[in-house]
């Protein structure tokens, strides 16, 4: 297969089908400057713009239903009063005891109180007294029938069929008590109280507000309302007064029991214990410490130095028996000393005459024995040194031994001293606490005795609940607001949304972005003014019919763009196809012949779609003999193909080769080589060669014409044609190794406002106004 010498592209580099080898030189032009680069991707806001004007009639309607809906709703609701009054809650006079002078404590005190209050007003008990009072259960108002089709009527049958039921109250009532019931559970759904909104934190007001179709029956409502509930409130207070004091009076009984067994208790263990006076006990007398606690400090600060005298002692005796010479007792004595210097000096006369006279000489005898004499008289003084310091150590060992023990004695008599003023304690603070109970609440009872003569509600209206002259709802001016505001939104939301969903290519920049594929060019929509065939015909023949056209200038500009797809060998032989059926590509093929014509070449129309063929039937030739009768080697070449050039205009080279009969075998007939061999000879004889296909999906005829073609045009139908079938048809047609030119975008509604619309609109202007009377691209309608 020839490819006139262009690279084909691999599908995952799509992108680089912008940059052909033929096209866009790897190194920059001196002449032009820098190579240009993608811009980065932006958010552009005419794309949303496009997008609102593409679905306008989609937000109009969502618009349209919203205003009206709610329209109806405001307008034939029925109006509805409402009456409010104001009211104080006095906490001063209420039962709520303070937890402390903490602010926050307060004020959760008080927004608990004002909950309690208002729960109150909203009490069944409260409710049922208005009601009689009113005698609401006669009034007109809980009694009006509905009738014919109405918002109440709608709004009362659904909550019929959805009952407010959870607790099942109205199990087994009768026809009478559910009347009631369902009088009682209207009057409070259409009663509120809360906290006056103007009050802020540290306010003790309520605000009270009735709803209702007749304005005097509202504030009569919330007056009633506040009176009852004036009048429960002192028949309540007075109650509990009542109830407490007989309440306190058996208190009082049972606290002064338990205060005269705690007192018996106390004297009990005074006895028991010997308790004569309370300096035993107390840790305050004799100068802030008891007797046996300061006899206990004493026998220990004894004990510390007995022991310490006796660590001396002890350590004097050791060096004693060890070695007694350097006592300081035996270093210090005199007559010790004075002995010493006797046997030093006897024993230097000793040696003296030793040296004379031999040792039994009698001298030396006397002078021997006086040694010994003196040498014993010192060792009998040290004995008794020694004797005197053991002694003194034992009789300090005994002392230390003696203070312990009376030392244990005294801490076990301390401890179950301590022991004993606890449980005194325990009992005095008993006695205490049941004689300050006793004298509260005995004094409690007597306020309450004072009270219950000058008891006064703590309920003080302010503002009284006057007659309504407006209506509350319906809010008509705020509603109908309301309603195009959601409405707009809503609109616009849904058209995103259907956007998102929608996945068609909505311009030729989608399908560049998508498909990697440079734009050829871009067919505008046309709108048939009559149905009739002669002027369905006339549309077909766009470029030959409407030369002064948008649309036939825009297949020019398309022929343009082929002749210069590859530098030096623009395609002799051009497939255009479609990824499904409905794309234009037959009428995107005949004008391409006819402006390929027009500029005085030889063209040759070849109709290879042989399943559904219709080019036959615009140019008014028979289909049968055609290619698929040459293939099967019925018909020679010459017979089948049809000048229609002259036909149409003076001076077209225009031939035309039907399909044919319709073949069981079409994709079997265009792969064999008589196909391909006779393509090549026709090249020779023609300028341009233009061959109809099949959809790419669901048929094989285009992947094989497609490989004997010199380049393929893919045709994309704007706003119909979806994006994953694009890019599998580019996938399949990469596969097999097809030289895809570039796509056209074809039936581009344009639309004022936006970029296309300019830019086509531009070329009808361009001739001026002539071609305006008959016919020009129309904003909305579909392509033949």
């Amino acid at each position: 297969m020839k490819n006139n010498g262009r690279r084909f592209m691999p599908p995952d580099n799509r992108e680089l089908a912008l940059r052909r080898e033929e096209q866009l030189p790897a190194e920059p032009i001196p002449q032009y400057g820098q190579p240009q680069f993608l811009e980065e991707e932006t958010i552009d806001l005419r794309d949303y713009l496009a997008v609102i004007l593409r679905r306008k009639w989609t937000i109009f309607a969502f618009f349209m239903i919203v205003v009206v809906t709610v329209g109806i709703y405001t307008f034939k609701t029925r109006p509805l009063y409402k009456a409010t009054a104001t009211i104080e809650i006095n906490s001063a006079s209420s039962r709520v005891t303070p937890f402390g002078n903490d602010a926050q404590a307060n004020l959760i005190n008080q927004a608990r109180y004002l909950k309690t209050q208002a729960d109150i007003l909203k009490s069944r008990t409260l409710a049922t007294r208005v009601i009689e009072v009113l005698d609401i259960e006669n009034n007109p108002e809980f009694n009006r029938k509905s009738s014919g089709f109405s918002i109440g009527a709608i709004t009362g049958f659904i909550k019929s069929l959805f009952p407010d039921d959870k607790n099942g109250e109205t199990a087994g009532l009768d026809q009478e008590k559910l009347k009631k019931y369902t009088i009682l559970k209207t009057f409070l759904d259409q009663l509120n109280v809360k906290a006056f909104a103007k009050g802020g934190r540290g306010s003790y007001l309520l605000e009270i507000s009735y709803e209702s179709h007749d304005p005097k029956l509202a504030a009569d409502v919330v007056n009633t309302l506040i009176a009852e509930d004036i009048s429960f409130d002192l028949e309540r207070r007075i109650q509990s007064s009542k109830l407490g004091h007989r309440y306190l009076d058996k208190q009082i009984k049972k606290v002064q029991a338990k205060l005269e067994a705690s007192e018996e208790r106390l004297n009990r263990f005074t006895k028991e214990h010997d308790i004569v006076f309370l300096s035993q006990l107390n840790k305050d007398s004799e100068g802030g410490r008891d007797i046996e606690t300061a006899q206990l400090e004493s026998l220990n600060t004894e004990l510390n130095k007995a022991s310490s005298q006796r660590i001396a002692l002890e350590s004097q005796y050791n060096q004693s028996v060890k070695n007694p010479d350097n006592l300081p007792q035996v270093v210090g004595n005199t007559l010790i000393q004075t002995l010493k210097e006797q046997l030093s000096k006897t024993k230097e006369k000793y040696a003296n005459l030793s040296s004379v006279f031999t040792p039994k000489y009698p001298k030396m005898k006397r002078l021997r024995s006086e040694i010994r004499s003196i040498e014993k008289q010192i060792r009998k003084e040290k004995r008794l040194i020694i004797g005197t310091i053991k002694t003194r150590y034992q009789t300090a060992l005994k002392k230390e031994e003696i203070l312990k023990k009376a030392l244990k004695q005294q801490k076990n008599k301390v401890a179950n001293l301590k022991r004993t003023a606890i449980d005194y304690r325990i009992l005095k603070r008993e006695v205490d606490t049941n004689q300050q109970i006793y004298e509260l609440i005995l004094k409690k009872s007597k306020e309450m005795d004072v009270e219950v003569g000058i008891k006064s509600s703590g309920i003080h209206p302010i503002d009284q609940a006057v007659v309504p002259l407006k209506p509350f709802k319906p809010k008509k001016v705020l509603n109908m607001l309301l309603a195009v505001i959601v409405g707009l939104m809503g609109g616009i939301f849904g058209a995103f949304v259907i956007e998102y969903f929608d996945n068609t290519f909505k311009s030729p920049e989608e399908v560049e972005k998508n498909l990697g594929l440079p734009i050829l060019g871009t067919i505008p929509h046309i709108v048939l003014k009559k149905e009739a065939n002669r002027e369905r015909k006339f549309i077909e023949l766009e470029a030959l019919h409407a030369p002064r056209s948008a649309v036939a200038e825009a297949f020019r500009m398309i022929r343009t763009s082929l002749m210069l797809s590859a530098a030096g060998a623009p395609p002799k032989c051009l497939l255009v196809t479609a990824p499904q059926v409905g794309g234009g590509k037959s009428f995107i093929s005949l004008n391409l012949a006819l402006v390929y014509a027009q500029m005085g070449a030889k063209v040759l129309l070849l109709d290879c779609d042989l399943r559904r063929p219709r080019l036959h039937r615009v140019l008014e030739v028979a289909s049968n003999p055609g290619l698929s009768n040459f293939l099967t080697g019925k018909m020679d070449l010459k017979t089948i193909t049809k000048p229609v050039g002259e036909h149409l205009d003076h001076g077209l080279k225009l031939d035309f080769i039907s399909s044919g009969a319709t073949p069981p075998n079409p994709v079997e007939l265009l792969n064999s080589n008589i196909f391909s061999d006779n393509l090549e000879q026709l090249k020779e004889s023609y300028d341009m060669i233009i061959i109809d296909s099949p959809p790419l999906l669901g048929f094989a005829d285009p992947l094989v014409l497609s490989r004997v073609a010199d380049g393929t045009l893919l045709v994309i139908r704007n706003e119909q044609t979806p994006r994953p079938v694009s890019r599998h048809a580019c996938d399949l047609l990469y596969q097999v190794g097809a030289n895809i030119l570039g796509a056209v975008v074809n039936d581009i509604k344009v639309r004022k406002g936006s970029y296309y619309y300019g830019k086509y609109y531009s070329y009808y202007h361009y001739y001026g106004k002539e071609y305006s009377k008959d016919r020009k691209p129309e904003l909305t309608g579909r392509l033949t």
